[in-house]
């Protein structure tokens, strides 16, 4: 059985990101962050197909992962915070 991962973007860049005005709040434990990424993942809707009198998943499936992110403005936008 095929299930696929996929990320869309490969790679993550700043224009990826949605600029804040204020600094994020990061929802795990509350303190201000400068930039904060949580992930979507995409599964279709397809209906399972029956292996041996049991459901399973569809064959070929791929799942689509895309970044839901964000960063502060006041903050510079270098290579190590984007990592």
């Amino acid at each position: 059985m095929a299930i696929t991962a996929r990320a869309v973007p490969t790679n993550l860049a700043w224009s990826h990101f949605r600029v804040q005005t204020s600094r994020i709040t990061d929802p795990n434990d509350g303190t201000l962050v400068d930039a904060f990424t949580t992930f979507d993942f995409n599964m279709p809707d397809v209906p399972p197909r029956t292996v041996n009198g049991q459901l399973a998943l569809a064959d070929p499936l791929v799942i689509t992962i895309t970044p839901n992110a964000q960063v502060w403005n006041g903050v510079t936008q270098t290579p190590a915070l984007l990592s």
